[in-house]
């Protein structure tokens, strides 16, 4: 009884609002208070690191408003209905999407947004493994009608993720202290977020659809939708 988060529910609510908006809500100030039958209060805390901090490379509307909610509440409920099932493609694009909301340095939210979509879409190495990520995370953007990619975008984005997992310097560029002033995200920043979404609107619309979770349950699905 004295866990912090038990059941999950707070981890799957901060998990998931990441999908109905971009947000950087975590655990720093967290504490499951206990009151017990003598008068006395126990507060546990949240012992590990994970989780304490998180990122986002945006600067607009972070909270959420009363529509957000009632959409977190529905995506909760459609997690938990069917995650015992879900493919574990997607469990693992989950978990790659939220390490990346962790990721302090640019250059590590790529790599786990870049892994995460690899999670969903590769499909072993009979076929060349940097095109399929380039041209069906391409595809799969455009399917989920996230405009602004293409063919020579992901490509520069799988180029930097494998600068950064095999020991070079990245070459993604974030000024320093640009996020204390009123400027717009630079460049590399954009395209990460951009990235970023395609990889949660993927992950919330697989939770949402069981005919485009299905797709996830084979390689020969994923060959077909995208070829």
């Amino acid at each position: 009884m004295f866990s912090w988060d038990p059941r999950q529910a707070m981890n799957e609510a901060i998990v998931l609002s990441r999908l109905v908006l971009d947000n950087a809500h975590s655990y720093a100030f967290a504490g499951r208070v206990i009151d017990r039958t003598d008068d006395h209060r126990r507060i546990v805390p949240l012992t590990g690191h994970d989780g304490r901090l998180a990122y986002r490379t945006r600067k607009d509307r972070f909270w959420f408003t009363d529509a957000d909610a009632a959409a977190l509440r529905t995506l909760l409920d459609q997690y938990r209905a069917v995650k015992a099932t879900l493919p574990d493609r997607v469990n693992r694009a989950l978990w790659q999407a939220e390490a990346s909301s962790q990721s302090r340095y640019l250059q590590d939210a790529v790599t786990h947004i870049a892994t995460g979509l690899e999670a969903l879409l590769n499909t072993g190495e009979d076929e060349p493994i940097a095109a399929q990520f380039v041209k069906r995370s391409k595809q799969l953007a455009d399917e989920l009608g996230l405009d602004g990619t293409s063919n020579s975008y992901w490509t520069r984005l799988y180029d930097a993720r494998s600068t950064v997992v095999h020991g070079a310097e990245s070459k993604l560029v974030v000024p320093a202290g640009w996020h204390e002033s009123d400027d717009e995200p630079p460049p590399d920043v954009a395209k990460v977020a951009k990235a970023q979404d395609v990889l949660r609107a993927a992950i919330k619309r697989a939770i949402e659809n069981e005919d485009f979770r299905a797709v996830f349950q084979s390689e020969n699905a994923i060959r077909e939708r995208w070829p």
